[in-house]
């Protein structure tokens, strides 16, 4: 069929068509009418900013523990989890007895219909819109205030939990690093008693400056003994007198290389490198749980503050208000798409019975 054909099929057959059109319009209107009239009322809130860093991060740097440590930036999938979460639904339902709203026998039900009147969308600014569905237009927009409020509430008891067992897991390493670093100062302080070091290095170089002189002293004394000994016999007294000074003068200098080291003034010089390495460790050590210790201890109050605080953990930009319209039903897109749709379905269905009509006359 070309155009004229299919445009005298339809002028032949407007009656039909204009019937079809009236019936199909009262029809959409009638049911436009009937259908309930739901409203939408909005919260648009914005999340807390996070803090970039953490208290004592950079005290950490030397640890290699800040990048590990740096929180990441969640709050928008924490806020939507809590929002599609049972509990609050649960809360939202009993709240409003939406089982008896919703004429529904189970929780699960009503559940799943209460989330399919809740829209959430993140927007370009990056603020959360809250939109909730409902038949009653001040009850959406306590609704929807409601649900923030509780989202606001459980998300601080969340944060009061997780701040709690933070800080006792951060005490308990607070105390155990004060216990640790007690016991090896203590060890340190042992250390030092025993191989009598005041400060190393002074004790070291003085030692060292000392035997060196009587080392030379010492040698000194060897070579006047060895002329008198040439020169006079074994028993004269200047002779005893230089031995018993030579003698004198090998203890004060073994002494330096003795336990005793000079009564413990000067560490034993035969031991000064391995002293020197072990009283470095316990410096490094002691540094390391120093540097430990100043970071555990702003944490340990941070998390304390973030237990105890009860301030709102959102901001609301738009609360919810009554809404003036109605969201749905659009009773001016149903009409026109039933009836132009009804219509042109008709259409179709006259211009291929005339088609039909017309094979089956060929055919005879």
């Amino acid at each position: 069929m070309n155009i004229i054909e299919i445009w005298n099929t339809l002028w032949k057959k407007r009656k039909v068509l204009i019937i079809n059109f009236v019936i199909l319009a009262i029809l959409s209107i009638t049911i436009s009418l009937i259908l309930p009239v739901w409203y939408k009322a909005t919260v648009v809130v914005l999340p807390p900013k996070s803090d970039s860093s953490l208290p004592g991060i950079g005290v950490l740097g030397d640890l290699a523990l800040g990048g590990i440590l740096t929180p990441g930036n969640e709050n928008q999938n924490r806020f939507l989890a809590i929002l599609n979460s049972r509990r609050l639904l649960t809360d939202v339902i009993r709240e409003y007895d939406l089982m008896s709203v919703y004429d529904k026998e189970l929780i699960v039900e009503t559940i799943k219909e209460l989330k399919g009147n809740i829209d959430v969308e993140i927007g370009e600014e990056l603020q959360i819109n809250i939109s909730v569905l409902d038949k009653d237009p001040e009850r959406v927009a306590d609704m929807a205030n409601y649900i923030v409020k509780r989202m606001d509430e459980i998300n601080i008891e969340l944060s009061t939990k997780r701040a709690r067992e933070n800080r006792i897991f951060m005490e308990e390493r607070l105390l155990f690093m004060l216990d640790s670093l007690s016991t090896l100062e203590n060890n340190l302080k042992r250390f030092m008693e025993e191989n009598g070091i005041i400060s190393f290095e002074d004790q070291i170089a003085v030692g060292v400056s000392t035997a060196g002189e009587i080392k030379l002293m010492l040698m000194q004394q060897e070579s006047e003994l060895n002329v008198a000994s040439k020169m006079m016999d074994p028993d004269n007294p200047r002779v005893v007198q230089l031995k018993m000074e030579l003698q004198e003068l090998k203890s004060h200098y073994d002494n330096f290389f003795s336990e005793r080291g000079m009564e413990k003034l000067i560490p034993n010089l035969s031991n000064a490198p391995e002293l020197g390495i072990e009283l470095e460790k316990y410096k490094r050590q002691i540094e390391y749980f120093t540097k430990v210790l100043t970071y555990l201890g702003p944490q340990v109050e941070q998390y304390r503050a973030e237990e105890l605080k009860e301030i709102p953990s959102i901001e609301i930009l738009d609360h919810a208000v009554v809404p003036e319209k109605k969201s749905k039903p659009k009773r001016s897109i149903i009409v026109i798409v039933t009836t132009f749709l009804g219509t042109a379905l008709a259409a179709f269905y006259l211009l291929a019975s005339e088609k039909i009509k017309r094979m089956n006359i060929s055919k005879y």
